[in-house]
């Protein structure tokens, strides 16, 4: 049985699927190598995963100390731990954990193939220590800002990584790796274009009482850490004007603090602002199914950061399956095109423009809700991880086929 050992600093749930239909085949072991693992949040991780090695000895995770955030924590002691655990103790923690633990780690456990992130120091670690084969599972990195704005050196670590790993999982359109090669990107391996899909287990098949039921207005939800921008507070008192409730649920790890303080004062005055704290990403679900629609909805000034290929291709949210297992809609910026074109052509939501959202309430009206509700349900069965087992085992076995090192 050969071992496959996906390596993160810290795992998110969207790893869960591919670690799942790779258990599925029954040829593999799969092993995590992460810095601190989530025990509250990715519990059902041990589901699929055989081994859960952290690489930070528990007495340097200050989130064991009490320093992971709460959604019930008051701005000063948010911007603390924050300031405790992405600015002071916890990088210098993390770092001396890579450079010693890590690395031992590494060249201890055997395994036959890696799975690393994007083009990051784990992945740039891996090609220059080992002769196994390894891939790559692009997930946000310099798509998004562009390859043309990156540094010389980013660029040049950047290109190595593409042009020396033995896989790449990628989840835009067929050109997104177009335009790594017009960038000079000479890809010769194997790619798998990959979405993080839906999973039935995770799916709300029981009927739940809305809350708009109860108060005659349209309820949004988003979840994860596409929030997390001193833009997007101004840009949602554009739905409270329309009584529109907007319901975020923060991420596990730390929510940029003078975002949280923002959040926080909102959540104390805003009738129609919820901010919640983190919920097990299996468990999720059936939490926000009580709401009317997922939203990924992101402001102009923040769009702007993003090169117009980025917008064309980019496909690296996960959250949209969640909401799709939920039963949920989906209103999204159509700025995100591809993301727009999926889900305008099967209609299961709509998107919008930054000038639609002072209309909102008026678009969603024009919508038969019982109507994008059936075609989520019928696309989250369309769209199930294990509907592309076959292909995810495919990929990896011609990969550990035919390596070339």
């Amino acid at each position: 049985m050969k071992t496959i050992m996906f390596l993160r600093h810290n795992p998110y749930p969207r790893m869960y699927n591919q670690a799942y239909a790779l258990k599925k085949t029954k040829k593999f072991k799969i092993i995590l190598l992460c810095r601190n693992f989530d025990k509250k949040n990715l519990a059902i991780f041990k589901n699929v995963f055989d081994e859960i090695i952290c690489y930070q000895p528990p007495l340097l995770d200050l989130k064991n100390f009490g320093f992971a955030q709460s959604g019930d924590d008051s701005p000063i002691v948010h911007t603390f731990k924050v300031l405790m655990t992405d600015n002071a103790l916890g990088p210098f923690f993390e770092k001396l954990s890579y450079r010693v633990r890590f690395q031992t780690l590494f060249r201890k456990i055997k395994a036959d193939l890696y799975n690393c992130c994007s083009s990051d120091e784990l992945t740039f670690f891996t090609l220059k220590n080992t002769d196994k084969p390894v891939v790559m599972d692009l997930h946000n990195g310099p798509i998004m800002w562009g390859i043309e704005n990156l540094s010389k050196e980013q660029y040049e670590k950047d290109k190595y990584c593409f042009e020396n790993v033995n896989g790449i999982i990628y989840r835009g359109p067929d050109f997104e790796v177009d335009y790594y090669k017009k960038h000079n990107y000479k890809i010769t391996c194997p790619l798998l274009n990959y979405f993080d899909y839906c999973n039935e287990d995770f799916f709300v098949k029981d009927k739940t009482k809305k809350l708009s039921s109860e108060d005659g207005e349209y309820h949004l939800v988003n979840i994860g850490s596409g929030m997390q921008s001193t833009f997007i507070p101004d840009m949602l008192k554009r739905f409270f004007k329309q009584k529109i409730h907007f319901h975020i649920y923060l991420v596990p790890y730390s929510t940029v603090w003078n975002v949280y303080q923002k959040y926080a004062e909102m959540n104390r005055k805003e009738k129609y602002f919820h901010l919640h704290g983190a919920v097990p990403f299996n468990q999720v679900q059936n939490e926000i199914a009580q709401y009317d629609f997922g939203a990924i909805i992101r402001p102009t000034e923040l769009m702007n950061h993003c090169t117009p290929e980025a917008m064309k291709i980019a496909a690296r949210s996960y959250r949209q399956y969640n909401f799709f297992e939920a039963g949920l809609p989906l209103i999204i910026s159509d700025r995100l095109e591809y993301l727009t074109q999926i889900i305008e052509k099967n209609n299961i939501g709509f998107g919008v423009s930054n000038n639609d959202i002072d209309n909102l309430k008026k678009l969603i009206d024009n919508y038969d809700y019982n109507d994008l509700k059936k075609n989520v349900l019928k696309f989250r069965e369309k769209w199930l991880i294990d509907n592309h087992i076959n292909r995810v085992d495919s990929f990896y076995e011609s990969i550990l086929k035919n390596v070339k090192k």
